[in-house]
Formats: C-alpha cells, structure tokens, sequence
C-alpha cells in the first residue's frame, strides 16, 4: 500500500463453562498508517501499534501466552 489506515479490534473468551479446566480473557488492538513523504508515492512513513492484554493469563496454556516476555513481563 501506498497510503491509507487499518484499524483491528479483537477479543477471544475461553470459559471454563466450555469444557476447560480454566478461563481466560484476551483483548487486542492494532493500528497500521501509511503515509506517502514524496508526490510520487516511492517513499512512504509506515507506522504501527499493537496492544495485547490478556485477564487471568496465569490459567492459560503457554501457547496462547503473549509472543514477547510472556505473562510475567
């Protein structure tokens, strides 16, 4: 892309009513902006944020902790 915006807002529920032996919680946000420096579009300003929290994360299977530092970072 060349320009424009992307917004994403997630959430994923794991209760322990569904067959778990616990529950967790897992909230997202990601932002993606692209912004072009020269009239041409070749040289752009890409930027972008992400936020993760994840409730009762202790209860979690590793596999579902966060990628970076996991849940005690």
């Amino acid at each position: 892309p060349t320009r424009g915006h992307y917004a994403d807002l997630s959430f994923e529920i794991a209760d322990k009513g569904l067959g778990r032996t616990h529950g967790f919680q897992r909230y997202g946000f990601e932002a993606k902006g692209f912004y072009p420096l020269r009239r041409d579009g070749r040289v752009l300003l890409a930027l972008h944020a992400g936020l993760d929290y994840m409730g009762n994360g202790a209860s979690a299977p590793f596999y579902e902790l966060n990628t970076v530092g996991g849940i005690s970072s």
